[in-house]
This record gives C-alpha cells, structure tokens and sequence, in this order.
C-alpha cells in the first residue's frame, strides 16, 4: 500500500505536531510514556492519549495518532520503509514509516506511520485546521 500525503500542508502543520510530542519525558527504563511537566505545569495521567511510544530497530521516539490509521513521527526516528510498535489501549500495533521525500532538508525532519487497522479507542489530534 502507498502512503499519499500532502507534503506542503503536512510540513507547516508537524512543527504543532511534532511540539507535543518533543514535550513528553520518556524515561528509556520504564517502556510506556510517562508525562510530567508540559510548560512547566504537572500533567495530568490521562492527558495526551494521543501520543505513544514508538520502538524501532534503531531507537524509540514519540508519535502522535493522527488517524484512526496513521501516526506522524520524526523522520529520523525510523528508516523509510522500515516497521515501527507502539502500544495503545493495551495492544500492540505495528506501523510502515513513509519519511518525508525532501528529509534530511532542512525543516522537513517528518514521517508517517502507516497502521493495518484501526487503533481501538484512539482519539486522533487534529492537525492543520
């Protein structure tokens, strides 16, 4: 399956994006995201569900569920083509990771994490408007 996208509109909406997740603390010993400050004020549990963690062969991120199919993450996160997981809800997804044609240009460090089906019980964060 091909990943189509629009990369103008992707790219001056994934700087929001990529702020949330950027704002999360992930210790690397405890496996799951554990939030504690966002601008300097306690996060509550709950709060962003919309943001996971991702593992891949060569690290682990944070991405953000942009659909009931679709995660946006750094592109230096993961190689194009190359699989990611996450946990959501209790069970484990994999992800394809489309990164950005124009990365490693400036401004344009972003990819797309492309779901078999649908996250159960994800509330997408709207991007872009």
């Amino acid at each position: 399956m091909t990943v189509k996208f629009g990369l103008n509109k992707l790219f001056s909406t994934s700087l929001l994006v990529c702020s949330f997740a950027a704002a999360w603390v992930c210790p690397a010993y405890a496996g799951k995201i554990v939030p504690t400050l966002i601008n300097g004020k306690p996060v509550a549990a709950g709060t962003w569900e919309e943001v996971v963690y991702i593992s891949s062969s060569g690290g682990s991120c944070t991405a953000t569920i942009v659909g009931p199919r679709v995660i946006i993450t750094a592109a230096h996160c993961a190689s194009n083509n190359s699989n990611v997981t996450f946990n959501h809800g209790g069970k484990k997804y994999t992800a394809k990771i489309t990164r950005s044609s124009l990365y490693p240009g400036k401004d344009h460090d972003v990819s797309l994490g492309l779901i078999s089906e649908d996250i159960a019980g994800a509330k997408p964060k709207t991007i872009g408007g």
